[in-house]
């Protein structure tokens, strides 16, 4: 039965640039592996469709009856450290996004089985109501490049200090699969994916 859906971005933490090729794990809480996705080019897993909440399977049982999932990511890399993220909560039929920063392996190997460089906690739970704190599927919607002549920057995540992936020309028009703190996750006609300002896009 699928529940919420679950995006991973994996980039560098000192350039913010994509990381492709990531190994990303998805766990319940008994660490048994739901999941095993890559990450690709723009450093993206796509939509990870999760399964319903199971009371047996989380830390705090009363959250399934409510409708929400606690799962971990673990993300590894050969030239990066490991980073493992606790207790992500999911909440039925919204689509989390999740940024994940990798830093350098220092001795160039992965850190699989090891202990994890990097053990973060978000014990928070997504509020569904707060629009800017999580990505959201849009279904399929389209809108139009509107700049004042010049390109607009597609880039590689929902933030100026990512990775331009790139220049779009005024006038495209584009499909837009989902927003976040106020980017559209868009599709070019050409197929590339990426990130833009939502207000230079006319809907």
């Amino acid at each position: 039965m699928s529940f919420g859906r679950l995006m991973v971005h994996v980039t560098t933490a000192s350039e913010m640039l994509p990381v492709h090729g990531a190994r990303v794990l998805t766990m319940d809480n008994h660490n048994r592996i739901l999941f095993d996705h890559s990450t690709d080019e723009n450093g993206m897993t796509g939509y990870i469709d999760l399964p319903a909440p199971d009371p047996s399977l989380t830390l705090r049982p009363q959250t399934a009856s409510l409708g929400i999932g606690n799962f971990n990511v673990v993300v590894t890399h050969p030239n990066f450290q490991q980073v493992t993220v606790h207790n992500v909560e999911i909440i039925g039929d919204k689509t989390s996004y999740l940024p994940v920063s990798m830093h350098p392996s220092t001795n160039g190997r992965a850190f699989l089985g090891d202990d994890p460089v990097q053990d973060v906690f978000i014990p928070q739970r997504v509020d569904p109501s707060q629009d800017s704190s999580q990505f959201h599927a849009m279904g399929v919607s389209t809108g139009t490049v509107t700049t004042q002549g010049g390109n607009l920057n597609m880039r590689s995540g929902p933030g100026m200090n990512y990775h331009v992936l790139m220049p779009i020309p005024n006038g495209t028009q584009l499909t837009i699969l989902g927003e976040h703190d106020g980017f559209y996750f868009v599709r070019t006609p050409a197929g590339r994916e990426g990130w833009v300002s939502v207000n230079f896009v006319l809907r």
